[in-house]
């Protein structure tokens, strides 16, 4: 199975969001509901790439021009052994709304992502509703 890059795998680990970037510095992704072609709530700026070991990037809500301050989330890939380990790093939050929003996204948001990889399966709706209720 190859790298889950494309918005269609996206929306099996990401609650139904295409999430749509070219992923160079400098372009700008989004989270799409429902697909690539959907609204968008959340987006940012690519900050820096090293495909495919490193990827950090703006996160903000899409009410917020992408020039004012926000929040940087950041995925490391690093061998470990036989394993691939894999951190994510979210800093920079405007408030703890923003924080505790995260801090319950997040969680669900990899769970569903390890089991599409080890399984190719995206996990039921209701593990995400138990995560971030």
């Amino acid at each position: 199975m190859g790298c889950p890059d494309r918005p269609r795998d996206h929306r099996l680990y990401w609650n139904d969001v295409a999430v749509v970037s070219d992923w160079k510095v400098g372009s700008s992704w989004a989270h799409h509901a429902g697909g690539p072609d959907g609204d968008f709530d959340t987006w940012g700026k690519v900050l820096e790439t090293d495909p495919p070991n490193k990827l950090v990037f703006t996160f903000q809500s899409a009410e917020q021009s992408l020039d004012q301050e926000r929040s940087i989330a950041s995925y490391l890939i690093e061998e470990s052994g036989e394993v691939v380990k894999l951190t994510v790093t979210h800093t920079n939050f405007a408030d703890s709304g923003l924080r505790t929003g995260i801090a319950k996204g997040w969680p669900a948001v990899l769970a569903g992502l390890k089991s599409y990889l080890e399984t190719g399966q995206a996990l039921p709706a209701e593990s995400w509703d138990m995560a971030v209720g």
